[in-house]
């Protein structure tokens, strides 16, 4: 009974000692702590090889411009949510077919078949040439799909001012790739949705290993579209 004592006592001694040292330790202390935060994203999922695969080769341009690594994107549900289909409210806008019946590709960007497209730029014609003019953006960017062949017109998401959308890339007739990125305090990064026909939630990924935002994808694309910048 008496070394029983002995060892209950010594075992008692021995956490009370370490409990002690770590308290006047502070690294110590915080060692779990800086083990568990070293990676923000450990309850996030990487982006799949299977997606990697899929869409790489159509966002290849914007990756290659801002020297992204599609590996280091994770999935994600912050401001994943677009606009049910079924929404109605300020922003539903109906099809008009002399204004949305067109084909203007500096202005909207087209499925396959130029029969839907999306309409996020803020371009407008000049009224005495065939030239377009981007005068800047408003606070914030509606994203509307517009199916001409169906005569539909609805908005799909609505970016605050910490988010832009800077191009978007068609994956087949009924998917496509969102790409822009978000500035805030803490959370610079660079983002992309991938839509599908349900839409009722769009798979969201971001950028894990964003430093420092050089946001000027998009005016290249107005280049490319050959809009003046006014």
């Amino acid at each position: 009974m008496k070394y029983i004592l002995i060892f209950i006592t010594f075992i008692w001694l021995n956490s009370y000692l370490s409990t002690a040292i770590a308290a006047n330790n502070p690294k110590s202390v915080n060692l779990e702590q800086k083990n568990q935060s070293s990676d923000p994203y450990s309850n996030k999922s990487k982006i799949s090889n299977a997606t990697i695969e899929k869409i790489k080769p159509l966002i290849k341009d914007w990756l290659d411009y801002y020297h992204l690594d599609i590996a280091n994107f994770y999935t994600g549900n912050e401001n994943s949510w677009p606009f049910d289909k079924n929404y109605r409210g300020i922003y539903t806008k109906g099809f008009e077919s002399a204004s949305d019946d067109v084909y203007i590709p500096q202005i909207y960007d087209y499925s396959p078949s130029k029969q839907k497209y999306i309409s996020f730029l803020d371009i407008y014609p000049e009224t005495q040439s065939d030239k377009y003019i981007f005068y800047g953006n408003s606070d914030c960017q509606e994203i509307y799909l517009i199916d001409r062949k169906n005569k539909t017109k609805r908005i799909l998401l609505r970016l605050g001012l910490t988010q832009f959308l800077e191009a978007i890339f068609w994956l087949d007739e009924d998917h496509f790739i969102a790409v822009g990125y978000q500035e805030g305090e803490s959370n610079d990064r660079y983002f992309m949705y991938i839509f599908s026909p349900d839409d009722k939630m769009a798979d969201y990924y971001f950028d894990a290993k964003s430093e420092k935002l050089k946001p000027d994808y998009f005016y290249q694309n107005l280049n490319r579209r050959g809009v003046i910048i006014d």
